[in-house]
């Protein structure tokens, strides 16, 4: 091999290159993917003034908040209840909830109750909140304009009780499937698929006189 002499020249050149970038989420692998009803439990640290889409601007007090939904289409339980464990950026909020949950002001989660009973529970918990006086309503049709409900939303000075609600579900409801109680703390992160992210690398380039190549 022949040293390139201190007359040669060496220039850099970048070339492009895809790195791995991997990204994790909750496992929620103990929820079905079946359909089903849920409430997610939200705590808000202080006072908030949040923008709810078509909503408007509101003022949201601290405190825990209730919100009832179900998951009657593609991927069930499961699907629905992984995005809304995901970050939330306003341009990408799809649900008034998704916008309760905007940080960086926004509420986070701490409790998910739900039940995968084929019959759609969303309303009947929901007036089953509305009725009880230690919840509030914080603002009307927040998650319910697309039905006759006052709200999907509710507000307590104080956490929900997980068993008092399920004792009163099944009091005034015959049937009913059972309730699950997950909390958010004790779910566990999994790897997602990866993505390619385009990054450069930096070479060094010899460029030798040509008599050296002989």
């Amino acid at each position: 091999m022949i040293e390139p002499r201190s007359s040669d020249r060496t220039m850099k050149k970048m070339r492009p290159m895809h790195i791995q970038n991997s990204e994790s989420e909750m496992d929620l692998s103990e929820i079905p993917n079946t359909s089903g009803t849920y409430a997610l439990i939200l705590h808000l640290r202080r006072l908030a003034e949040i923008r709810i889409g078509k909503l408007g601007i509101h003022e949201f007090n601290a405190g825990y908040y209730v919100y009832v939904g179900s998951a009657f289409g593609p991927g069930g339980l499961r699907g629905r209840l992984t995005h809304h464990l995901r970050p939330i950026n306003s341009p990408k909020a799809h649900w008034h909830i998704d916008y309760l949950r905007d940080k960086p002001h926004g509420a986070t989660m701490i409790e998910i109750w739900w039940t995968a009973d084929r019959q759609e529970r969303e309303h009947q918990w929901a007036d089953t909140l509305a009725s009880d006086r230690r919840f509030c309503i914080p603002i009307e049709k927040f998650g319910s304009s697309d039905c006759g409900c006052v709200s999907h939303l509710f507000q307590s000075q104080k956490l929900p009780n997980f068993q008092s609600f399920v004792q009163h579900i099944h009091r005034i409801t015959l049937g009913h499937d059972t309730v699950h109680h997950t909390n958010t703390k004790e779910l566990k992160l999994r790897s997602i698929t990866p993505k390619a992210i385009e990054s450069c690398f930096e070479i060094s380039l010899t460029i030798m006189p040509s008599e050296n190549m002989k």
